[in-house]
């Protein structure tokens, strides 16, 4: 929220900000900092509604312009503002233009008071499983602050997670980072009698809450990934994550999947039933998964204006995951139970080939989804920068890498761009690549197919015949029937066509006594002639 203070012979801005972006000056020195006070109550509509009282010296400042929250969270979740009070009652002097109020304490009251403007807010998600809320909140020692969120809500939830970590949980107490930025604060609650008969289970490193249809697609992917801790300890120096929370909901944009920090991972619904192979759910948590872990370990947990960077971090352990920790045999190999068919699949949706490569180039580097022709793009190319920075540094350079911003602020829109270029210069002293050499790998080599050929797939491409042989294997193992190739064409599996061997077998074995007891017949007629 926007707070602007008015005295009688000067203006001073300066604020703190909830649930909303702030614009602030330097308070003077002599000024004293009050302390606001911000509580939550959520009903059972899950419409949290927030009292956040201003601390406001009467005989200095006669009044103040306050923002609503809007457009936060994910969803983009705005705040109706319910009024505002004093130590008298409700205000009647307040004003709005434009989005913004202008409130006048009433009458009289001189000296320091609480200012209380009330508010309602939205869940960000409200599913049949989660309700999870978005805040933004400020700190700044020299301006009014908040020391902590304070929650109350109802028996019927449970409270799951929340970034930062929360003190208590009942009521929640969150204690505002201790940072000058802005920092979204993020709670996640689920249902404890959740809606659709949904249920819990313990897959792997991931707790599934879904109905039983959902758990059924998720549980075979999640199980093959008790390897992602490893994974991200050892290329990127960390992972810092409990049980992730898997959830199935209805997201109202077309996305497959988004990370709700600090720990869980929200599917889409639709998507899940439209893509439920293993390989693609694998892609999917792996993803949203780096997500989390890259909010804890670079900007310090915090929001950043290098969304290239978000997501092409997230594209890379997704394709490293699949290149290096899922392409043992028998990995490729989906059983649909619906239709009875075993095929292989192979995620391909963030590898873009030579010819695409060149596409992008040509466009040029797209630092924002916007920038690109389309989000694909945005995610492929960014990943590709990634997967081309690991396949120089390694291990320990992307460890470097992520190391070095762990200590960086945000640059937030007071300064766009300043993320990226401290992320391309770290990366260059590491890789010794210069940023066009980042940004556009091997553009200039006369062998560009194949020096990009390593960054589009698994590090281990199948032949067809290698393809044949685990297809077989694992038919023969599961007694499956039928398997369907990457490319779609139907192929008979080992099974039926030693079914059809059989039976040809014992059409044989039978013919062949007939054919033994014709020629004794025949040698018995010959004897009695």
């Amino acid at each position: 929220m926007f707070l602007f203070f008015f005295g009688p012979h000067k203006s001073v801005r300066y604020g703190v900000f909830l649930l909303a972006v702030l614009c602030v000056s330097i308070l003077p020195a002599a000024l004293a900092v009050g302390t606001q006070h911000v509580k939550v109550a959520i009903d059972g509509n899950m419409v949290a509604h927030v009292e956040h009282a201003f601390p406001l010296d009467t005989g200095e400042y006669a009044s103040f312009v306050f923002s609503p929250p809007a457009g936060l969270g994910h969803n983009k979740v705005a705040a109706t503002v319910k009024g505002a009070y004093d130590s008298v009652g409700e205000i009647k002097s307040v004003a709005e233009k434009e989005g913004k109020y202008t409130i006048r304490p009433n009458l009289g009251q001189t000296g320091v008071q609480d200012i209380i403007v009330r508010y309602d807010v939205w869940p960000d998600i409200n599913s049949g499983t989660l309700v999870s809320y978005a805040f933004t909140v400020y700190l700044e020692p020299m301006f009014f602050k908040s020391p902590e969120l304070e929650i109350s809500y109802p028996d019927s939830l449970e409270l799951v997670s929340s970034d930062p970590d929360f003190v208590s949980a009942d009521p929640v107490t969150i204690r505002y980072p201790d940072t000058n930025m802005p920092k979204q604060i993020i709670v996640n609650f689920v249902r404890k009698m959740p809606e659709g008969g949904a249920k819990k289970v313990e897959a792997g490193i991931f707790t599934i809450a879904a109905s039983q249809e959902h758990i059924d697609m998720i549980r075979p992917a999640a199980e093959a990934l008790d390897f992602l801790p490893e994974m991200f300890e050892k290329t990127a120096g960390g992972y810092g994550l409990g049980r992730i929370l898997v959830l199935v909901a209805d997201i109202s944009s077309d996305e497959g999947a988004h990370a709700s920090v600090p720990s869980v991972i929200v599917i889409n619904r639709k998507y899940l039933e439209e893509n439920h192979q293993p390989a693609v759910v694998q892609d999917i948590l792996v993803h949203e998964t780096a997500h989390l872990v890259m909010n804890r370990l670079v900007f310090r947990t915090l929001d950043n204006s290098a969304p290239w960077f978000n997501e092409g971090t997230a594209v890379f352990f997704a394709n490293h995951a699949l290149s290096d920790y899922l392409h043992d045999p028998g990995y490729w190999v989906t059983y649909d139970e619906a239709t009875g068919i075993a095929y292989l699949s192979q995620s391909n949706w963030d590898k873009p080939s030579p010819e695409k490569l060149k596409s992008l180039y040509a466009r040029g580097f797209a630092f924002i989804p916007q920038g690109a022709e389309s989000v694909h793009d945005f995610y492929a190319h960014a990943g590709v920068v990634f997967s081309n920075f690991y396949g120089v540094a390694g291990d320990s350079g992307f460890r470097k890498l992520i190391s070095g911003l762990s200590d960086v602020y945000p640059a937030g829109e007071s300064c766009k761009g300043c993320d990226t270029e401290h992320i391309l210069s770290l990366m260059s002293e590491i890789s010794g690549l210069d940023t066009n050499e980042l940004l556009y790998p091997f553009r200039e080599s006369p062998d560009f197919e194949a020096e990009v050929s390593r960054l589009n797939g698994v590090s281990r491409a199948y032949s067809q015949e290698e393809v044949d042989q685990i297809t077989r294997a694992w038919l023969l193992k599961n007694g499956k029937i039928d398997v369907t190739h990457r490319d779609g064409s139907a192929q008979k599996a080992l099974s039926e066509i030693m079914d059809l061997a059989a039976v040809i077998v014992m059409a044989l074995g039978v013919l062949c006594l007939l054919a033994v007891a014709a020629r004794a017949l025949s040698l018995k007629k010959k004897s009695a002639g």
